[in-house]
């Protein structure tokens, strides 16, 4: 698979001369399987056709500098043929904060559409504290649960950002073929008649508006500047940022996770009702 994690803002994606396929969300990574189009015993050519008017475009021109490439990592990775394709981490807390679940739905992809038989999927849920949660389920079908039941959970909260640490092995027979790492924050949020609350308990957001941009590299950021813009929000009392208006750098999320701030993470549809339609965008251009 070849992953790409942004580009402004759409492109087609070939390899060895041939058309692999395109993608014209700039914000919003994307994956491709290019198995079929390696040359496994050679060298390989990868090109990417890079537009700045792909349909929808005006999405992701919205409130910002027009600039445009591939201004995001790009990875290339391999998986076994049956392998974790994705997964959602829910929390909930009981109402005296005694015990947590944490919960989580995957979901696999069998690509040669084998036949598994003594597969299994192992969660390991490291707590800050060191105590360690386990659970091991048979794989019957493409999607499952894993499931912890945690007492006197340790809670995520702006000023006590407690995570823990997340495993989940895929196992075939006595093999492990793939294993994947997550941070997790115990938490519950809610709304108590229109009092926003985090863990039952009434918060206040001072919050700001966020791009990811710097004037030396454009949407392109370390990790350094990311992590300084971050702190200097946090010297400013600031616990809560709006991504106006696209979904940021996943780097910036998991710092945000770690240092203890609250966010509100956009979907990238700037631009209003107009931009909704093909008929508008042929109108256009």
């Amino acid at each position: 698979f070849i992953q790409f994690e942004g580009v402004l803002y759409g492109y087609d994606l070939y390899v060895n001369g041939k058309y692999v396929g395109s993608w014209s969300s700039s914000f919003n990574a994307v994956r491709f399987n290019i198995t079929d189009f390696v040359d496994f015993t050679g060298e390989n050519i990868l090109a990417v056709k890079v537009s700045t008017r792909v349909k929808g475009y005006e999405f992701d021109t919205n409130d910002c500098w027009s600039l445009s490439g591939i201004y995001r990592p790009v990875s290339i990775y391999i998986t076994p043929n049956l392998f974790i394709d994705d997964y959602t981490v829910e929390t909930t807390i009981n109402a005296t904060q005694s015990k947590a679940e944490v919960k989580v739905n995957y979901s696999l992809q069998n690509v040669k559409k084998e036949r598994f038989e003594n597969v299994l999927i192992k969660g390991i849920l490291h707590a800050p504290d060191k105590k360690t949660f386990e659970k091991i389920v048979s794989v019957q079908s493409l999607n499952g649960v894993l499931s912890f039941e945690i007492d006197d959970p340790l809670l995520w909260t702006a000023e006590t950002p407690s995570l823990y640490q997340l495993e989940l092995i895929l196992i075939d027979g006595k093999k492990v073929i793939q294993q994947k790492t997550q941070n997790v924050g115990i938490r519950q949020i809610g709304i108590d008649h229109s009092v926003l609350k985090l863990n039952g308990t009434p918060i206040k957001l001072r919050g700001v508006n966020h791009h990811d941009l710097v004037p030396e590299t454009g949407r392109t950021l370390t990790n350094e500047q990311i992590l300084r813009d971050l702190k200097l929000m946090q010297r400013a009392n600031i616990n809560f940022i709006r991504t106006s208006h696209y979904p940021p750098d996943c780097r910036m999320l998991d710092m945000c996770d770690s240092l203890g701030i609250y966010v509100v993470c956009e979907v990238p549809f700037g631009g209003g009702d107009k931009h909704l339609t093909d008929s508008t965008y042929l109108d256009n251009l």
